[in-house]
C-alpha cells in the first residue's frame, strides 16, 4: 500500500491511526501492554514512551495508536492483507494454498536449492533430491558419497535406523510423531497433499522421500513420475505441479500452458509474451504447444485439438522437436516429438539419452534414442542402460581412488543390485520395499538372521516360514507383503492395522504397535504348526481411556471406569468415569462413550434449532421432532422402532449398550463393527442382518441394508432434497442440500 504520511509532528497514517502524546498517556496510566498488543505500535516507539516514563526530563514524544483491525507498525503504517493478526494470516495464507492450488502456479516460483551447483537439466534440483537414490545432475555429483548413509550404524538397544540410515532415540520409535526426515518411523497416517496447506513444520519442510518416490519440493512424494501423463484419473500427482514444470501441456487430463518461467497456466485462455523473429526450433516448440494444448495461447493459429496437430505438421519442416528445449530427466535426458506421429494426445514418442552418470566407480557416457513409456520409472531406467555399459571401455572413464567403491569392503552393505550397481544397507533386504532395479533385494534368498540381526527390534516377520525384515511403513499400506496377511490384519482377526491409533492426536496404539513387532519373533509351537504368540499387554493409564485395548473390551468397562477409575490432573473425566484429554472437549469428534464430552455442542445445537425454528419448513416432519428437544434431552435421532419418528436421548441412554436409534448412532463407542475388531463409529448398523455400510456411500445404489426395513426411513429422509444426488452431497436437518460439502472440513449446515 502507498504511505501517505503528513508532515506534521505527529505524523501517524491518516485514517488508519490516531495519535498520543507520552504525556497524556502516561496522565491516563496507559500501560506498556496495551500498546504494545492493542495498539499494534512497534517495539521502537514503546521503548522510547518507557524512556520517558522512566525519567521525567526526557522530551515529549508520540505514538500512534493503529485504529484499524489491520493495520500496525510505528505510524500504522502497515497492513495485513487479511485476517487481523499475523498467526490467523499466516494460517489464511496456507489455508488458501491448499483451497486455490491452481493459483500458485500464476503468483509462485520454482524454488531452486543453489548449494549445490550443478547441470541438472530444466528443472533445477531441489535439497531433497539429494541422496535419493536418482541422479539428477551430470555426473551424478548429488549422489556422490551417499553411500555413507548406508554405512551408517545405529546403537541396536538405544537407537532406531530410519530406512535412510539416519538414527534417532529408540523411544522416538513409534510415538505417534515423525522424527526421521523420510517418516520412517511411524505408519504413515498423514496425507501428505495437505503439507503445500500446512503451517511451516519440520514433518513437511524437512521430509525426504523414500528411495522409489519422487519428491514434490514442498513434503509430498509420487510414486509415479509421470502420473499426470495417463489419460485415467490418478491421484499420484504433486498439488505443487512440481512433475509438470516446463512440459504442463502434456497433463493428459487437464488444459495447460507452460508459461516462461515453467510454471502452469490454468485458465481457458493464456497470452504468451511476444516473442519477435523465433528461429525454426522456437517456432516449432511454440506450434507443438499450440497442439498439445488445443491453442489455448491467443497467439495460437488455431484452436481445436485436430486443426492444431495438421496445423503444426503442415508448419513445422523439423522431423523430431525436443520439449522441452533441455534435460528434463535429470542433465541427460530429453524428450523428442516426432512431427508426423503426433496425435490428439500429450504423450511424446522418445527420450533422448545423452550425458554422463556414475555407475559405482566409473563414470559412463551414453547417446542414445529410446522409447518413451509412462509404464517405468523413467529415471532408474535410463540408468540402467547407462550402467549396462560400464563394462565398454570406450563409454567409461574410472574415478580417482578417492571416491571409489566401498560396498565390497562391508559386510553392512551388499553388491545385491547387480544390474544398477546400487550399493545398499543390508537392512534393506526383504524390508518390503524394492530398491534393486528389478526387486532383487526383495527375493534374495540371504539369511534373515544376517541381515535383520541388527534391526531385528523395529521389523516384523511375517512367519517362521517366510522370514521378511518388513519396516513399520510396511505394515498397513494396503499392500500384501505377508502370505498370512499379517502385515494388514492383526493375527487371525479382521483388525485393519491401519485403524491403529498411533499418531499426533490419539497415541493409545503405538505401544501395542511394538508388542507386535516385537512378538513376531516369537513363536509357539500348535500341534506341530509355529505360530506367533498373540500377547497384548497395556500400561495402568491405557485403561478407562475409550480406546479399546482388548477384543473383550474389558479395559473399558464402563461400570468399573465410572465407579473406580480417576483421571489425571491433565484429563477430563466422561460421565462413563472414562479420561479423555481436556483439548478434546466441544470439538465436535465424540470421544466418550456416551458423548458426553460433546455436551455443550449438543445444547449449541438444539438452542440454534429452536432459534430458527419459525423458519423451518414443517414438512420435514424430523426437523419438526427435534424442536422439542431440550437441555435434559440433548441428543435427537430418529427411532429404530417408527418411522420416521424423532426422539430425544438423555445422557444415561447414550452409550448404555442398547441401540436406540436409527443406525446405532447412539451406541457409536461402545458396539464393535460389523466386520471389524473397531468402534462402529459413523457407520450405518443394519440391526436384523448385522451388516455395516460406510456412511459416505449409504443409502446410494447398491449400499443398502439387505433388509430394506432397517434403513427405509433413514434413507427417505436422505433423499428429501432430490438436488442431493452424488456421494459428495450432503442433506442437513433442516432439509438444505449442500453440494459437494460432505467431509469438505467446512460447516455447511
Amino acid at each position: 500500500m502507498n504511505l501517505l504520511r503528513d508532515t506534521s509532528r505527529y505524523s501517524c497514517e491518516r485514517n488508519y491511526a490516531t495519535a498520543h502524546q507520552f504525556s497524556s498517556l502516561r496522565n491516563a496510566r496507559v500501560n506498556i501492554s496495551t500498546i504494545l498488543h492493542s495498539w499494534k505500535s512497534s517495539l521502537e516507539q514503546v521503548e522510547r514512551y518507557s524512556r520517558y516514563l522512566n525519567d521525567l526530563d526526557q522530551t515529549d514524544g508520540y505514538l500512534c495508536e493503529c485504529i484499524h483491525m489491520q493495520s500496525f507498525g510505528k505510524h500504522c503504517e502497515y497492513q495485513l492483507p487479511f485476517e487481523t493478526t499475523f498467526e490467523a494470516t499466516i494460517q489464511s495464507q496456507f489455508n488458501m494454498k491448499l483451497i486455490y492450488s491452481h493459483g500458485l502456479q500464476n503468483y509462485g516460483s520454482i524454488v531452486c536449492y543453489k548449494t549445490l551447483r550443478c547441470k541438472s537439466g530444466v528443472l533445477c534440483i531441489d535439497w531433497r533430491e539429494i541422496c535419493d537414490g536418482i541422479q539428477q545432475c551430470e555426473y551424478g555429483y548429488d549422489e556422490w558419497n551417499c553411500d555413507l548413509l548406508e554405512m551408517n550404524r545405529c546403537d541396536e538397544g538405544n537407537e532406531y535406523r530410519c530406512m535412510n540410515g539416519m538414527c534417532i532415540p529408540d523411544e522416538y520409535f513409534l510415538d505417534g510423531e515423525f522424527d526421521c526426515l523420510n517418516w520412517s518411523d511411524e505408519i504413515q497416517f498423514k496425507n501428505d497433499k495437505e503439507c503445500i496447506g500446512d503451517k511451516p513444520s519440520a514433518e513437511c519442510d524437512d521430509r525426504l522421500c523414500q528411495l522409489r518416490q519422487w519428491s514434490c519440493g514442498d513434503g509430498q512424494c509420487i510414486s509415479d513420475r509421470w502420473g499426470f501423463q495417463k489419460e485415467l484419473s490418478s491421484d499420484d500427482e504433486c498439488v505443487s505441479r512440481r512433475e509438470q514444470y516446463f512440459m504442463c501441456e502434456m497433463n493428459a487430463k487437464m488444459i495447460q500452458w507452460t508459461m516462461p518461467n515453467g510454471l502452469c497456466d490454468l485458465s481457458e485462455e493464456y497470452t504468451e509474451p511476444p516473442t519477435i523473429n523465433r528461429n525454426e526450433s522456437e517456432q516449432c516448440e511454440y506450434l507443438l504447444k499450440c497442439a498439445l494444448s488445443q491453442g489455448v495461447d491467443k497467439g495460437c493459429p488455431c484452436l481445436e485439438s485436430v486443426d492444431c496437430v495438421n496445423y503444426f505438421q503442415k508448419n513445422c519442416t523439423l522431423e523430431y522437436i525436443r520439449y522441452p528445449a533441455g534435460g528434463i530427466l535429470g542433465a541427460y535426458g530429453s524428450l523428442l516429438f516426432i512431427r508426423d506421429q503426433l496425435l490428439n494426445y500429450a504423450q511424446p514418442h522418445l527420450i533422448s539419452i545423452n550425458g554422463t552418470i556414475r555407475c559405482r566407480d566409473a563414470l559412463v557416457t551414453i547417446r542414445q534414442n529410446i522409447s518413451f513409456n509412462t509404464s517405468w520409472s523413467a529415471h532408474r531406467l535410463v540408468e540402467e542402460i547407462f550402467c549396462s555399459q560400464k563394462r565398454n571401455t570406450s563409454f567409461s572413464q574410472i574415478i580417482p581412488h578417492m571416491i571409489t567403491d566401498r560396498c565390497s569392503r562391508l559386510d553392512e552393505l551388499t553388491n545385491i543390485c547387480n544390474e544398477s550397481h546400487q550399493c545398499l544397507s543390508i537392512t534393506r533386504l526383504r524390508d518390503g520395499f524394492p530398491d534393486c532395479l528389478n526387486g532383487m533385494d526383495e527375493k534374495v534368498l540371504l539369511s534373515i538372521n544376517q541381515s535383520c540381526s541388527t534391526v531385528q527390534h523395529h521389523r516384523f516377520r511375517c512367519s517362521i516360514n517366510q522370514a521378511t525384515c518388513l519396516s513399520v511403513i510396511a505394515l498397513g499400506d494396503d499392500v500384501q507383503h505377508c502370505e498370512n496377511n499379517y502385515d494388514e490384519l492383526w493375527l487371525d482377526s479382521d483388525f485393519e492395522l491401519k485403524e491403529m491409533k498411533c499418531n499426533q492426536r490419539q497415541k493409545v496404539d503405538c505401544f501395542r504397535l511394538r508388542q507386535y513387532i516385537d512378538q513376531s519373533w516369537k513363536t509357539i509351537n500348535i500341534n506341530g504348526d509355529d505360530r506367533l504368540i498373540n500377547q497384548n499387554k497395556i500400561s495402568f493409564r491405557s485403561y478407562c481411556d475409550t480406546f479399546w485395548n482388548f477384543r473383550s473390551k474389558v479395559d473399558e468397562n464402563r461400570i468399573e471406569c465410572e465407579q473406580w477409575w480417576k483421571c489425571g490432573e491433565d484429563q477430563w473425566q466422561c460421565r462413563t468415569g472414562q479420561c479423555i484429554d481436556h483439548q478434546w472437549l466441544n470439538d465436535y469428534e465424540w470421544d466418550c462413550a456416551d458423548g458426553s464430552d460433546e455436551g455443550e455442542i449438543f445444547k449449541k445445537r438444539i438452542e440454534w434449532i429452536a432459534g430458527v425454528k419459525g423458519n423451518i419448513s414443517f414438512n420435514n416432519e424430523l426437523v419438526m421432532g427435534f424442536v422439542s428437544c431440550n437441555r435434559t434431552h440433548l441428543f435427537p435421532c430418529l427411532s429404530l422402532h417408527r418411522t420416521l419418528q424423532h426422539i430425544c436421548l438423555d445422557f444415561d441412554r447414550l452409550g448404555d449398550g442398547r441401540i436406540d436409534c436409527v443406525r446405532a448412532i447412539d451406541e457409536r463407542n461402545t458396539i464393535e463393527h460389523c466386520d471389524r475388531i473397531s468402534m462402529l463409529g459413523f457407520h450405518f448398523k443394519c440391526i436384523s442382518t448385522n451388516k455395516c455400510i460406510p456412511f459416505w456411500l449409504h443409502c446410494f445404489e447398491n449400499y443398502r441394508c439387505p433388509n430394506k426395513v432397517d434403513d427405509e426411513q433413514w434413507c427417505s429422509y436422505k433423499q428429501m432434497s432430490s438436488t442431493c444426488s452424488t456421494v459428495s452431497d450432503f442433506v442437513c436437518v433442516d432439509g438444505k442440500c449442500v453440494k459437494g460439502g460432505r467431509c469438505n472440513r467446512e460447516p455447511d449446515c
